[in-house]
């Protein structure tokens, strides 16, 4: 920035003022005494956004004559990159925040020249209006009608103008929640009548200070098993109140579990046998046989095949699956009589036998000499 003074004897001194305080440093004087006594003050500063709007003022006196100053002005238009801060509910740090709460996030913005381009970011992703979770972008507001803690993490927003782009400050929001279960699906139990479990009532929240309520369900009704407290294992005999469905609720600052975690209890017993049983590939040392799997008695449960020649004593094959109840025999003899006995078996033991009769076809050597007698 230039400023100059002439006509003053002697030379006039300048000095520089920017939005009425007095700059000490960064200038120099040149005085021309060919030229009217000129005075030539060059300032040298780099502006920064808050410079924006300042008057910069230069001021020339004469040394030799108290008070006599004249002076000149400039508004300063300093263009700088968009300068953004980013706040929830009124505050830059991320207040406490519960699900069902509304939130608002601003982003509050300076810049010159103004911004052509705002845009916001939720973990560094794009973010937009999204109607069906409730969250609504109008410029510089972001509204989250109802929090959940999906919606837990940084913010940032970033705003651009001829100068260039600017971002915010990464805001996170941390979304206190009740209790949920880690797993939606109903784990099942299978118990015999003398067998304890501990079961466990896995839940995440935020925050973790949680207490747990249990109770079992069945045809007495419902059965309160364990008050509020800090357990979150619970040993159960069937011996107690029987079979049935529990339930287990956790409970922190924020509430209560709104879905209780769930366990199956079931009884265990011996499986049921196959059915509907039918054989083909019929040939004179090969069949295949298949089979509808029976209730595996709530255990884990395999199938058997038990190939005899004629009589039951005399066992040719015993064949096991674990998948289902389908075989493949071989190495059988042309023209023979098989009794096949099929069933399934758990921890619990075998189920009733399905007895087939299969009989082989003949070798081309046997239908020749049939043919032949």
């Amino acid at each position: 920035m230039v400023c100059q003074a002439k006509g003053s004897k002697p030379p006039s001194i300048i000095r520089w003022w920017l939005d009425g305080n007095k700059i000490t440093k960064g200038f120099n004087e040149i005085v021309d005494d060919e030229v009217e006594n000129l005075t030539t003050s060059i300032l040298q500063f780099i502006p920064v956004p808050k410079d924006h709007g300042k008057i910069l003022k230069c001021k020339a006196a004469n040394p030799a004559i108290p008070k006599a100053t004249i002076e000149t002005t400039l508004r300063l238009n300093v263009h700088f990159i968009p300068v953004l801060n980013l706040t929830v509910n009124g505050s830059v740090n991320a207040i406490y925040i519960k699900e069902g709460d509304f939130v608002t996030l601003e982003c509050s913005i300076r810049a010159n020249p103004w911004v052509f381009d705002i845009k916001w970011f939720f973990e560094r992703q794009p973010l937009t209006t999204n109607w069906t979770v409730g969250i609504f972008i109008s410029n510089q507001s972001l509204v989250i009608k109802h929090a959940k803690k999906e919606f837990s993490g940084r913010y940032h927003c970033a705003a651009e103008n001829f100068v260039d782009r600017g971002s915010s400050n990464h805001l996170y929001l941390n979304i206190k929640f009740a209790p949920k279960c880690n797993s939606s699906e109903i784990e099942t139990y299978v118990l015999t009548e003398t067998e304890i479990m501990n079961v466990s009532c896995n839940t995440y929240a935020d925050p973790e200070d949680l207490i747990f309520l249990w109770s079992l369900e069945n045809s007495q009704g419902i059965i309160n098993l364990q008050n509020w407290s800090s357990w979150h294992m619970l040993s159960y005999s069937v011996t107690d109140y029987g079979y049935g469905t529990l339930s287990c609720w956790g409970q922190n600052s924020i509430g209560v579990q709104e879905y209780p975690c769930q366990f199956k209890l079931l009884a265990a017993s011996i499986p049921e046998a196959p059915h509907s049983c039918v054989l083909s590939n019929l040939s004179s040392h090969f069949f295949s046989i298949e089979c509808e799997p029976g209730y595996n008695g709530s255990l884990y449960q395999e199938f058997h095949l038990e190939v005899y020649c004629s009589k039951k004593e005399n066992l040719k094959h015993n064949l096991t699956e674990v998948t289902t109840p389908s075989f493949k025999v071989d190495g059988l003899s042309p023209g023979k009589t098989y009794v096949l006995l099929i069933y399934s078996s758990n921890a619990k033991g075998n189920s009733n036998s399905v007895a087939l009769v299969a009989t082989t076809l003949l070798s081309r050597e046997q239908r020749t000499s049939e043919d032949f007698i």
